[in-house]
C-alpha cells in the first residue's frame, strides 16, 4: 500500500473517531450515570456506538460462537477500531483480547472506554501499523477481524505475515466486504469505484478472499452474509453515516450494490495449516 493510500486511510479514521466520540459522550450524558455500564449495553444502543462494523454486537457474538471462542482463548483483533468487538468478546466469553489499530485517535478512545467499563485487565490496545509492525510468534489462539481488512490491498500477504502469531491449533475468524459478483454495467462499476474511493478500501471477490486465506490456512467454513449487509444499511442511522464523494453518499452506493447482489459480506473460519 502506498504512503498516500495510508495517509488517506488515517484521515478517514480520524473522522470516524471524532464522530464516534461525540456519539458516546452524548449517550453517557443522557444516561446520567456511568455506574454499572457494560459493553453489552453500549453495543446494544440504537446506534451501536462503538461497533463500527456490519452487524453490530449480534455479528460479534455469532462469529465468536462459530469460532468456538472461550475463556481460555487469547484473541488478536487486527484493526480493532474503537474496541467494541474486543470488549464484547472479553465481557461475554471471559477471554483476553489484544487489539491493534493504526489510528491514534481510535486507540485512545478505545482505551478510555475500556477503563470506564473496568475491562482493562482483559483487553489492551496497541497503536501501530499491522502491515509493517513486528509479529509476535505463537502468542494467540485466535486472529480476529471484522470489516477491517478490506482496507488491506494485498490480502494474501497480510494473512501470511500474521499466521506466525498463531499458536499450534490456532484459528482465523473474520468477516469482511467482498464482491459477490463482478459489476455488470456502468452504474455498478461506478458505484464500486465510489465505495472503494470513499471508504479507502479494495474490494475483492469471494474467490479472491478464498485464495488469500487458503494460501496460508486450512479453511473450515466459508459463508456469505449478504442479507446481514442489507439489513445493516436498512437499520437505524449510525453515528458515522456514509461519506460524500462528489456530492453523493457512499453508503447509498454500497446499499444499491448490496441489493443488486454485487457487494456482499463473507465469513471465513480457518486454522493454521
Amino acid at each position: 500500500m502506498s504512503y498516500r493510500a495510508r495517509r488517506e486511510i488515517h484521515a478517514l479514521f480520524r473522522k470516524l473517531a471524532a464522530r464516534e466520540h461525540r456519539g458516546i459522550e452524548r449517550y453517557l450524558r443522557l444516561r446520567r450515570s456511568r455506574e454499572a455500564l457494560s459493553e453489552a449495553e453500549l453495543a446494544s444502543t440504537r446506534c451501536g456506538l462503538d461497533q463500527n462494523h456490519v452487524g453490530g454486537a449480534e455479528a460479534v457474538l455469532a462469529l465468536a460462537k462459530a469460532a468456538g471462542i472461550g475463556s481460555d482463548d487469547r484473541v488478536l483483533d487486527l484493526g480493532s477500531g474503537m474496541g467494541g468487538s474486543a470488549r464484547l468478546l472479553a465481557e461475554h466469553h471471559g477471554c483476553r483480547v489484544d487489539g491493534i489499530d493504526q489510528s491514534r485517535e481510535r486507540c485512545r478512545e478505545a482505551r478510555r472506554i475500556t477503563e470506564l467499563l473496568g475491562l482493562a485487565h482483559r483487553v489492551r490496545f496497541v497503536c501501530t501499523d499491522y502491515l509493517s509492525c513486528p509479529v509476535p510468534e505463537g502468542r494467540y489462539s485466535v486472529i480476529w477481524g471484522q470489516g477491517a481488512w478490506a482496507h488491506v490491498f494485498w490480502k494474501g500477504r497480510f494473512l501470511a505475515r500474521w499466521k506466525v502469531a498463531l499458536a499450534s491449533g490456532g484459528r482465523l475468524a473474520f468477516e469482511d466486504l467482498c464482491l459477490s459478483r463482478r459489476p455488470m454495467c456502468g452504474w455498478q462499476r461506478h458505484a464500486v469505484w465510489r465505495v472503494e474511493r470513499g471508504w479507502r478500501c479494495r474490494l475483492d471477490t469471494v474467490d479472491g478472499w478464498r485464495r488469500a486465506v487458503a494460501g496460508s490456512y486450512t479453511i473450515v467454513e466459508q459463508k456469505e452474509l449478504g442479507q446481514v449487509l442489507i439489513r445493516h444499511f436498512r437499520g437505524p442511522p449510525k453515528p458515522t453515516p456514509g461519506y460524500r464523494l462528489h456530492g453523493e453518499l457512499v453508503s447509498e452506493a454500497a446499499h444499491e450494490l448490496a441489493c443488486a447482489n454485487v457487494l456482499g459480506y463473507v465469513r471465513f473460519l480457518a486454522c493454521r495449516s
